[in-house]
């Protein structure tokens, strides 16, 4: 049994060691670039789309997941999963072996390799280090701690500062999507069975406000008796605590619920990313962002894998552009949010320059 686990996990250190290389051979062909072929594709699904990106980085074999079997990036985590809107791209690639993702992306296109150990208050999460809690202000530094509320009323362009000023970098979407579709992915997180099942909100549904105490034991609530279930509506059920856990037995702190989170990344004027009914909301399974005029995002830059969830599992709603000026992203949703609340949730709604009481951010390294 010795002897299996230890060629396990020598197999495993070689395919993760072999997609950290070609990413960042990958990485190579494109620094100085400032154009990508646009799309969203697994990169070894043999698609028209497919075969440009290879003949533009003048690769003869795409790189291959190892658990690859053959399915398109609407279908499966398990592969180079690329993505462009023309003037940045990311591809995030899952770890075998539950050691996170791999993320590689024009916005930090330094590549980096697995991360075993991150100082306190941050956590490994495939190649990055990742904040545990959402920025805290001490003393006008980001910081990553249990206790303090949230760093709020921030902009997006201040908060990219924030992180910038401690080393790391303001969250980008491609990671925010991969911890989502890892928390996805771990059933641990989830609350009931079947379609009804609901993955875990937190502090979501006006509470306790911007929640200050994060212990391991409980959080978000006075004491764990509280009915709270993390569907809809005003009553839910205790198993919905603040933490998520990660594939690689790492816990994250309100990546749901809270505050919600600026993202790096910002959505130039498309009529195809306006409107939308109920105030500009809608659910992300009924959005067919596939076929949307717009270039800019995706389903699998907002969406769960499976197609089927919607906000009563807990997942949250997409938020739309209801004007037809430039906007930044928030995701995950705030103490306030109810059925909106979710680590699939986006707001496609404010300026990059907006700091609203409600909204905070995470670093990452």
């Amino acid at each position: 049994g010795l002897v299996t686990i230890a060629a396990t996990s020598f197999i495993n250190n070689s395919h993760n060691a072999r997609m950290v290389a070609e990413l960042a051979g990958i990485s190579k062909k494109l620094i100085g670039e400032t154009e990508f072929p646009a799309g969203n594709f697994c990169m070894e699904d043999g698609s028209d789309e497919a075969k440009k990106l290879l003949d533009f980085l003048e690769m003869e074999k795409a790189p291959a997941h190892p658990l690859y079997n053959g399915g398109t990036h609407l279908t499966t985590n398990e592969c180079f999963l690329y993505f462009s809107d023309g003037e940045h791209y990311s591809i995030r690639v899952p770890t075998v072996g539950n050691k996170g993702y791999l993320i590689q992306e024009s916005r930090n296109p330094n590549p980096q390799g697995i991360q075993e150990k991150c100082e306190e208050g941050w956590i490994p999460f495939g190649n990055r280090c990742v904040m545990k809690y959402e920025a805290k202000n001490v003393g006008g530094v980001a910081t990553s701690q249990a206790t303090v509320a949230p760093w709020v009323g921030i902009s997006q362009e201040n908060a990219k500062k924030k992180c910038e000023e401690i080393g790391a970098h303001l969250i980008t979407n491609a990671e925010w999507m991969a911890l989502a579709r890892d928390i996805e992915a771990v059933e641990d997180n989830w609350v009931g069975t079947g379609a009804s099942r609901v993955l875990k909100m937190g502090n979501a549904g006006n509470r306790k406000g911007n929640n200050t105490n994060n212990t391991e034991a409980w959080y978000g609530f006075d004491t764990p008796s509280v009915d709270y279930e993390g569907k809809t509506g005003g009553n839910r059920s205790s198993d919905s605590p603040a933490k998520l856990i990660l594939s690689n037995g790492q816990s994250i702190w309100d990546f749901s619920g809270n505050v919600s989170e600026w993202i790096d990344i910002f959505y130039p004027t498309q009529a195809g990313i306006t409107g939308g009914t109920n105030g500009g909301y809608g659910e992300i399974n009924a959005i067919d962002w596939e076929n949307s005029t717009n270039p800019y995002i995706s389903y699998t830059e907002v969406g769960s894998k499976d197609q089927s969830l919607t906000s009563s599992n807990g997942i949250g709603q997409i938020y739309k552009l209801t004007t037809d000026k430039d906007k930044g992203l928030l995701r995950g949703g705030y103490f306030n949010g109810g059925i909106e609340t979710g680590v699939f949730m986006a707001y496609m709604h404010y300026a990059v320059s907006y700091s609203g009481a409600f909204d905070g951010f995470r670093c990452v390294r």
